[in-house]
């Protein structure tokens, strides 16, 4: 008979796909707005996609350094059109980093 153990592994990894593909859809609906100019709903879903794939494995993150580091990116610009520069740069440099 498994144990409860087993049964949280086979669940996590569906729920790490599952939380990447939620941080993605996040990201682009961030991207949506940021283009339409609508800037604070942008920051809102750009940070929830933040989160999202801030929680995920690292290898699955791997897979999606492109949106990671546009995630950093973005929020960096808006934190410094919006001046908040201190917390924009540690954004802007990690983003940096990443490429």
């Amino acid at each position: 008979m498994p144990s409860e153990n087993a049964d949280e592994t086979q669940e996590q990894p569906g729920s790490d796909v599952m939380r990447c593909a939620l941080g993605l859809v996040m990201h682009k609906l961030g991207l949506n707005f940021y283009e339409t100019e609508e800037i604070t709903e942008s920051l809102v879903y750009l940070k929830k996609s933040f989160e999202l794939m801030d929680s995920i494995p690292d290898n699955l993150k791997l897979r999606h350094l492109n949106a990671v580091q546009d995630l950093y990116n973005h929020i960096g610009i808006i934190l410094s059109d919006r001046e908040s520069s201190d917390e924009a740069l540690g954004y802007l440099e990690r983003a940096k980093e990443i490429y």
